[in-house]
């Protein structure tokens, strides 16, 4: 595996543990876990001592017990895809500034895009 795979994947691991550490302290901290579903940018913030730029689409929903599906982006008809839209389609990745990140606020049950979870893991 070459350094650089090996140190995005440490950062994802360590990002992951503190996302656990997250869910887990919304799950027990009922004022956090009204930060989180009120003013993510805030609660994420006072977690990571680390700002979260406004650009960054964050979302936290309660869990209701039932599955949670994020819809792609609406497309209009008639409109051509950019070139960022059709290398996402194609299997590039999806730019972060646009990426929707949902998370249910309870241990164990997220739902998270991909690049948003990796851009997460990466910068809690």
């Amino acid at each position: 595996m070459p350094a650089i795979a090996r140190a995005d994947l440490a950062e994802a691991q360590a990002g992951a543990q503190k996302l656990d550490l997250l869910l887990q302290r919304s799950s027990t901290d009922p004022e956090f876990r009204q930060l989180l579903l009120t003013s993510p940018h805030q609660a994420l913030e006072a977690f990571s001592g680390k700002s979260i730029p406004q650009d960054h689409r964050v979302v936290f929903i309660e869990n209701k017990g039932g599955p949670t599906v994020v819809l792609p982006p609406f497309i209009e008809s008639g409109l051509e895809l950019s070139e960022q839209e059709l290398e996402a389609v194609a299997g590039g990745s999806e730019p972060v500034s646009t990426t929707l990140l949902v998370i249910a606020a309870a241990v164990g049950s997220a739902a998270v895009s991909a690049a948003g979870a990796l851009w997460v893991l990466k910068n809690i």
